[in-house]
């Protein structure tokens, strides 16, 4: 065969076995991709959405076009109802966009696909202190780059990145996946919340509710941590000082352009939270992370004319609901109202912060929403509320000296197995 022929039939069966693979993806679409199943909203037969919530959230949102989005880590993507009544009494259209362990990075560029891909009108946004973290990498399995734009004449490279995936081998094998699954329980909603299913099975696995603050205190926080160099650990600032604040003061700009209206909020992770990064020695610096967000935030506001609104709202520290009693080890029954465990709330916890932000009295009323429960924060008062939450905290050290105790047992455990296998290496 001449090697022009030759090369000819090559590309042709290249082409259709491209095409083969692109038409058996697309029609499956295991990753919520294209809109062919009809679904509004996930398609919660789908399980891989529940793996790759990064991918299938963002092609999600583009197509819904919501009004307004809920964006952050895990704890945003469980507790935080996007159709929660009182969002939806105010006239917005809501999705949860946020993703579990999202940094910053990945946040502000959840963001701006959002507002380039519809007509997003508000966001709420999770501020977390590890998404700060300069040793932060968006190095996440799911995050695809080129699926995210950054702005409304950005279309062209989204829609490549998907060609790509759906003609791609690995995206076969997981729509070979997808058929072959069997029906399961769904983890998500179509709004993109994450339910109960993987919470209550943590639980149940971990030996009750105490047993999963345990191991998630130790497996994700003191474990990881203190595993880590300690020139690499968790740090809000880098070497020279300045502070990592370049993406948030991006998320602010590309509000600015589309008058977007902002709500930030410091999440409420249960006391033993707040212990457990004392313990680790983060305490100092979530003061100054929150003091500097707070400051830089109204002050690039101040200095930029706008018609974004932008409000902070503090639930985090030592309150009537963070400190809700923890039960006891071995009690496998008994369930909290706020937490699964010392960093994951509970929707009910979720509605009651909405409420907050959002409600209306009488919404406020029927959630029985303390009065001790969420603050707004500005420059004026941040100083005021770090001053607060030390006092709680020395009065909740004080009364609490069973947690006390775990916590720093957890850390000192964790301290000890990390010296021990550096003397065997």
């Amino acid at each position: 065969m001449r090697p022009a022929r030759y090369l000819l039939v090559l590309a042709a069966v290249i082409l259709v076995g491209m095409g083969a693979i692109g038409t058996f993806n697309a029609l499956v679409d295991p990753l919520e991709l294209l809109d062919l199943s009809g679904a509004v909203g996930l398609d919660t037969r789908k399980p891989l959405v529940n793996v790759y919530a990064r991918v299938s959230k963002a092609a999600v949102d583009c197509r819904m076009r919501p009004s307004f989005v809920i964006l952050g880590t895990s704890r945003s993507q469980h507790a935080l109802d996007p159709q929660w009544p009182g969002l939806e009494n105010l006239g917005y259209r809501g999705f949860n966009l946020a993703f579990p362990g999202a940094n910053i990075y990945e946040i502000r560029r959840a963001f701006e696909n959002a507002t380039a891909c519809g007509s997003v009108q508000g966001a709420l946004i999770e501020l977390d202190f590890l998404s700060f973290n300069i040793h932060s990498r968006s190095g996440a399995p799911d995050f695809e780059e080129g699926l995210f734009r950054h702005s409304r004449r950005d279309w062209l490279r989204p829609a490549l990145e998907i060609l790509r995936l759906l003609t791609s081998l690995d995206m076969a094998k997981e729509s070979i996946l997808t058929l072959q699954a069997p029906p399961g329980e769904v983890e998500f909603e179509p709004n993109g919340r994450e339910n109960d299913v993987i919470f209550e099975r943590r639980v149940v696995t971990w030996g009750g509710v105490r047993g999963a603050f345990r191991r998630s205190e130790r497996a994700q926080y003191a474990g990881p941590i203190l595993a880590t160099p300690f020139g690499e650990r968790p740090h809000f600032r880098f070497p020279d000082g300045t502070a990592n604040l370049a993406d948030l003061e991006k998320i602010l700009a590309t509000a600015r352009r589309n008058d977007v209206h902002l709500w930030f909020y410091f999440a409420p992770v249960h006391a033993r939270q707040l212990e457990l990064y004392r313990e680790l020695d983060l305490w100092p610096q979530l003061e100054d992370w929150k003091a500097t967000l707070v400051r830089s935030v109204y002050s690039w506001e101040d200095a930029r004319a706008t018609s974004a609104t932008v409000q902070i709202w503090d639930f985090s520290g030592y309150n009537s609901v963070t400190t809700e009693t923890v039960p006891a080890i071995g009690d496998s029954r008994s369930r909290m109202v706020g937490y699964w465990e010392s960093s994951h709330i509970r929707k009910r916890l979720g509605d009651m912060m909405l409420a907050r932000m959002f409600g209306t009295g009488s919404q406020q009323a029927a959630l029985q929403l303390p009065a001790d429960f969420g603050v707004r924060v500005t420059p004026a008062n941040i100083d005021a509320d770090t001053r607060q939450i030390r006092a709680d905290a020395r009065r909740y050290q004080a009364s609490h000296p069973l947690e006390e105790a775990e916590v720093k047992a957890e850390v000192d455990n964790a301290s000890n197995w990390q010296l021990a296998a550096s003397r065997d290496e």
